[in-house]
């Protein structure tokens, strides 16, 4: 069994450089790799809360990052569109999104489909791993679990 067998990734910037061999790697491990720029039909949204987020440390983040990657480093980087509710319709199957909460980041956001009872945590949850609270301070990580709470209470399967 491969590590990422049964596991959905999304990748927004997958045709080239960095993003392409992430892409390669999840794919090799076993997900099944969504690229956004080689679906122009697929609308890639996400929380506005989470997309003003991206829009606000891309710049921090392009002066870090780009003398580091150079040529793999994305060319355009882009964020999701907002989203204009807090469900989503995939194949009729509503998928609900829960949050923005304190997660490894302030504005976490989970997905919840209730007609099969099944949660997509994002970076709320984690699995065998050392969580990093260097960046968060005691609210924070109350927070946080107070985010698990209201997530366990879903009763996923």
């Amino acid at each position: 069994m491969m590590r990422f067998d049964g596991k959905a990734v999304v990748i927004t910037g997958g045709a080239t450089g960095i993003g392409r061999a992430t892409a390669l790697t999840f794919a090799r491990e076993g997900a099944a790799v969504m690229i956004g720029n080689a679906f122009p039909e697929a609308k890639i949204v996400a929380h506005p809360t989470v997309v003003a987020d991206i829009w606000r440390s891309l710049p921090f983040k392009v002066k870090r990052w780009s003398p580091m990657l150079g040529a793999n480093g994305p060319r355009h980087p882009s964020a999701p569109a907002a989203l204009t509710g807090e469900t989503i319709l995939l194949e009729g199957h509503e998928l609900k999104v829960i949050g923005p909460m304190q997660g490894d980041h302030v504005h976490a956001t989970a997905l919840w489909a209730p007609d099969i009872k099944v949660l997509f945590p994002g970076d709320l949850v984690y699995n065998r791993m050392y969580l990093w609270f260097g960046e968060h301070d005691p609210a924070a990580i109350a927070g946080w679990g107070r985010a698990l709470d209201r997530l366990a209470a879903l009763r996923a399967v």
